[in-house]
């Protein structure tokens, strides 16, 4: 859409039904879109909680110190490699860890308060391999 002056695209509305009809359309749209987006998440909290027994991942896990006695999620897996790579100087991991520890809307921090958060790791070969 133009940002600047009037749209050449846009139909005014010329009655009462005819704003009506088209919010009802976009609020039909609007609806599939949610259903769709709530699909997906449901879909990737159930992928990322699957328990993985594969042995690279698993230790590499270990050498983070992380526990993998019962085996380990697809999600453990991925926060450990965040929190590797960000330890390693990757700064866009570095500001996705702080984005979920800190949202940017910060709705329940009050003013003056300090939220932090301690990440401590032992690592215990440094060889780890990256892939």
């Amino acid at each position: 859409m133009p940002n600047k002056g009037k749209p050449d695209n846009l139909i005014p509305v010329r009655s009462e039904d005819e704003a009506r009809e088209r919010g009802r359309k976009g609020g039909i749209a609007s609806g599939k879109t949610r259903r769709r987006k709530k699909e997906l998440r449901k879909e990737l909290q159930d992928l990322l909680s699957i328990v993985t027994d594969n042995p690279k991942i698993l230790a590499n896990l270990d050498a983070l110190g992380v526990p993998t006695d019962n085996g380990a999620t697809l999600q453990t897996a991925m926060t450990a490699s965040m929190i590797y790579r960000a330890i390693k100087g990757n700064v866009k991991a570095f500001n996705a860890i702080k984005e979920v520890l800190e949202p940017k809307g910060g709705g329940d921090k009050k003013e003056g308060e300090d939220k932090g958060v301690a990440i401590t790791f032992e690592f215990k070969d440094t060889s780890m391999k990256e892939e």
